[in-house]
């Protein structure tokens, strides 16, 4: 990939790096940001770059088809389009796994102590909600975790809003919740059985219309994993309280407060994580 590319992907809080027609050098973060790198790429080189990946493919030389390579042991995948003869050819290097905690220490939206403390949480069982203000940084802070989870070897069972999707991540079963309470419980209950999972994830909207998760979530049968959307740490606890109370078929003996260990949240774009713990660290929050 030459040196250039390989310096920047050394970087732990880069998540792709790519070259694009005009020798502009694009440098993706783990936080969505993007930064032109200052001197661009020369065409030489990014030919060089192709040649070679189609070299180690086996294609033969004017083959115009364009190429996709991964390489699970330096978590890189590599995608190329040839160069036609008139327009200039295009390389992109991305990773394949989502990024682990020490990116975004990396990155500087978390501190060294908060991504230790939250490596300790995950470990000894706490029930996490992950608080944000929009929908794309509660599944990158989900992400993290679940990668993190399952680097501690747990086995995680993940409920989603959507259709089932395949994760690429051993140690996580997805499970949609579109078949309706009785389903989709029956189906979770049977993985459980199976699988005795050490942790669940939701999203807290899903409460609504499966309360039996807030059961499991007050009894840590197992730990969850619980995203929700808020502006500030201070609704999260009334936000679960009243969704507890919409519950279909009522609401389980604890909400609140009572469901909640520590929570991990980030109010704009851009902005650092912070961590808050609950129950025997009630009211501290450690530095980010």
């Amino acid at each position: 990939m030459g040196p250039v590319i390989a310096g920047h992907l050394a970087d732990p809080a880069v998540s792709a790096a790519t070259v694009d027609q005009d020798g502009r050098l694009r440098i993706e973060r783990v936080d969505g940001r993007t930064v032109e790198a200052a001197a661009p790429v020369p065409r030489r080189e990014v030919e060089r770059i192709v040649a070679v990946m189609a070299s180690l493919l086996g294609r033969r030389p004017g083959d115009r088809r364009p190429i996709v390579a991964e390489d699970p042991e330096a978590d890189l995948v590599a995608t190329a389009l040839p160069s036609d003869g008139i327009v200039a050819p295009l390389v992109s290097f991305a990773r394949i796994a989502p990024p682990r905690l020490g990116c975004w220490v990396a990155a500087g939206r978390l501190g060294d102590s908060g991504a230790g403390r939250l490596r300790d949480l995950l470990r000894d069982g706490a029930n996490v909600v992950v608080a944000a203000h929009a929908g794309l940084a509660r599944r990158r802070i989900v992400r993290t975790l679940l990668v993190e989870a399952t680097a501690l070897g747990q086995r995680i069972v993940h409920v989603q809003e959507h259709e089932r999707f395949h994760t690429g991540t051993p140690g996580i079963v997805a499970i949609a919740a579109l078949a309706g309470v009785a389903a989709l419980r029956g189906e979770v209950e049977a993985l459980a059985g199976r699988l005795n999972p050490d942790r669940l994830v939701f999203s807290a909207q899903t409460i609504v219309a499966e309360p039996w998760l807030l059961d499991r979530a007050a009894h840590r049968r197992p730990p969850c994993i619980v995203s929700m959307h808020a502006r500030r740490p201070g609704e999260i606890p009334g936000r679960l309280a009243r969704l507890a109370g919409m519950a279909a078929r009522g609401a389980p003996a604890r909400g609140g407060l009572e469901l909640i260990d520590a929570v991990v949240f980030t109010t704009a774009p851009g902005a650092s994580w912070q961590l808050m713990e609950f129950g025997g660290a009630r009211g501290r929050q450690p530095a980010p």
